[in-house]
């Protein structure tokens, strides 16, 4: 059998089960970057109602090497969609270390997920899992015992808080902390991210006055940069917001209107970039040709992209609109 496979990104930094290998354990400001990226991942996805129900560090990337700041969340494989506050008889899913105990005796939600990225926290701060046997069977036992300590070397000089936090979070489901207070805990709270608020009412509203092809070229533009492009406005983004939801809403931002609620990610990016990027060759080309088939951007090549929109316009045309 014959496969394509399409790659969207290069992620070339290896998993986070990798790092562990090199480095034994983190320490905890290393662990706390990572996590706070675990947790806005799992934020952003479970606000759309979905459950990932295989979280592991296997399934988080780094995109550069050295670079504890480039997580990405893949596989979703397992992943279902869910309605909150209902119980669900799904399969068992998941890898045996990292598996909530309600997911074993097969009716859960989404906060199986929680226990996961719980038992991947600890992971950082150590090196090994919380719940281990001899084989798959023994694991999964020590898993529904629910019993854990922090007595190796390696805790020595880990903080009450973030023992405290792990403790909260591998708890049986229904004393299970949410999202929302893992993100309010006095250890989640250190780490304070560094930006300035680079969007204004002015961007918003030139933004507005954009032929709707330089705004459906840049909102794609935005998903290709290399992260170093971005990485002011990134955290831009990330200092605003405060619900680390991954969308910034009227709370967060005060222009906002009727018209536009909300802001998602790539959103704010492609109102940030300036001229200085988005008028290189390299990207114009690049917005040209995802928006174009045979040299032409016609309705057709437009719909073939669930853009509907009558059109036909050439390369210097498109470039005429930047």
């Amino acid at each position: 059998m014959e496969y394509i496979y399409v790659v969207m990104e290069i992620c070339k930094g290896g998993d986070i089960f990798d790092k562990v290998l090199e480095y034994g354990n983190f320490d905890e400001q290393g662990a706390l970057t990572i996590f706070i990226q675990i947790i806005r991942s799992v934020v952003y996805y479970q606000s759309l109602n979905i459950v990932h129900r295989d979280l592991k560090p296997e399934n988080f990337l780094f995109q550069k090497n050295n670079d504890l700041d480039s997580l990405y969340i893949i596989d979703f494989g397992l992943a279902r969609a869910f309605s909150p506050g209902l119980q669900y008889q799904w399969t068992k899913a998941g890898t045996a270390y990292y598996v909530a105990p309600e997911v074993l005796q097969g009716t859960y939600d989404n906060k199986c997920d929680i226990w996961s990225i719980g038992v991947i926290l600890y992971v950082l701060l150590c090196g090994y899992p919380p719940f281990y046997g001899e084989n798959e069977h023994e694991i999964l036992q020590s898993i529904q015992k629910g019993k854990f300590d922090f007595d190796g070397p390696e805790w020595k000089n880990v903080s009450i808080e973030v023992k405290q936090l792990i403790c909260q979070i591998l708890q049986p489901k229904l004393q299970r902390i949410d999202l929302k207070t893992i993100l309010k805990h006095p250890w989640v709270q250190k780490y304070v991210q560094k930006g300035e608020i680079l969007l204004t009412k002015y961007h918003l509203d030139r933004w507005r006055q954009y032929h709707i092809l330089k705004q459906i070229g840049l909102l794609y533009l935005a998903t290709q940069l290399d992260q170093s492009e971005i990485l002011e406005i990134k955290n831009g983004f990330l200092f605003m917001n405060r619900s680390q939801s991954g969308i910034l809403s009227k709370e967060e931002i005060n222009f906002l209107d009727d018209e536009l609620q909300t802001l998602e990610y790539y959103q704010y990016i492609s109102l940030c970039l300036e001229p200085i990027i988005y008028k290189q060759e390299k990207y114009q080309k690049l917005m040209f040709v995802h928006l174009s088939i045979d040299g032409r951007i016609t309705t057709n090549s437009l719909r073939s992209i669930c853009i509907y929109l009558e059109c036909d316009m050439d390369y210097q045309q498109f470039i005429n609109l930047f």
